[in-house]
C-alpha cells in the first residue's frame, strides 16, 4: 500500500517555533518566577449524537478533563499565582472517517471562534484562520483511491496566528477568559457530512501558545 499526501487548504504564513526555554523575571521589581514557553490547551468531542449547531466554548469547563483533554485546572481562569502571555493560538484536530472526508475543511470554513478575556473580546474569525494547512492521507490500491485514511489539522511546529511584540495579550491570575465557538451558515447537507460517523468522533483541541508565568520551584 502507497499513502499520498495531499495539502487541501492554506491560510496562513507559517514559522517554526524554538525550542521552549526556562529564565527566570522579576515580577514588579519584588519577585522572581519562572516564565516558561507552554501552552495553554482544551478540547472539544465532536461525536455521532452531538449537536453540530450547537454555540461550544472552550476553557469554560474544563475541571475534572485529564491531562490529555486539558491542561488548565480552573474553569475559566488560571490559578491564583499564575499569569499567561498569549503569543499565538491555533486549532488542532483529526479524522480517520472514511465516510466523512469533508468533515474538517467544512468547520474549517462555517465556524467562527472568538477570544474573550475578562469582558472584551480580542480575536474574531473563521475557524480557518487558526487551523493552518489541512493535510490528507490517501491509501492507494493500484492508481485508485481506495480510501481515505487520515485528515489533520496543522502541522507540528507549526502557528497560524502569531502575536507579536505588542500584540500579545496577558492574562493576569484569576482572570476569566473562553473560547467561543460556533457553526454558521452550513446547509443541512453540510450538517450531515460535519457529523461524525459513530466509530469515529472528532477531538478539536484549541491551544493558546505562550508564557506561563508561575512561582520559582
Amino acid at each position: 500500500m502507497r499513502v499520498k499526501e495531499m495539502t487541501l487548504l492554506s491560510d496562513a504564513t507559517f514559522k517554526e517555533e524554538p525550542m521552549a526555554s526556562t529564565q527566570l523575571n522579576s515580577v514588579g521589581g519584588m519577585e522572581l518566577r519562572d516564565q516558561i514557553k507552554n501552552p495553554i490547551y482544551d478540547s472539544i468531542d465532536i461525536t455521532s449524537t452531538s449537536v453540530v449547531t450547537e454555540e461550544r466554548s472552550f476553557f469554560s469547563n474544563t475541571q475534572g478533563k485529564s491531562i490529555v483533554q486539558s491542561n488548565l485546572r480552573g474553569n475559566g481562569s488560571l490559578e491564583r499565582n499564575k499569569s499567561f502571555r498569549i503569543m499565538g493560538i491555533e486549532v488542532y484536530a483529526s479524522s480517520s472517517d472514511p465516510d466523512k472526508i469533508e468533515l474538517l475543511e467544512l468547520f474549517s470554513n462555517y465556524s467562527f471562534f472568538q477570544l474573550w478575556i475578562s469582558e472584551k473580546q480580542y480575536w474574531e474569525s473563521p475557524l480557518r484562520f487558526l487551523t493552518g494547512k489541512i493535510r490528507q492521507a490517501v491509501a492507494l490500491a493500484g492508481d485508485t483511491d481506495a480510501v481515505n485514511s487520515y485528515v489533520q489539522f496543522g502541522n507540528a511546529g507549526c502557528n497560524p496566528l502569531a502575536l507579536h511584540g505588542t500584540q500579545a495579550l496577558d492574562i493576569g491570575p484569576l482572570t476569566t477568559f473562553y473560547a467561543l465557538w460556533k457553526v454558521e451558515g452550513a446547509s443541512a447537507g453540510q450538517i450531515t457530512k460535519m457529523t461524525p460517523s459513530a466509530d469515529y468522533p472528532v477531538r478539536f483541541v484549541a491551544a493558546l501558545k505562550g508564557l506561563l508565568r508561575r512561582p520559582v520551584q
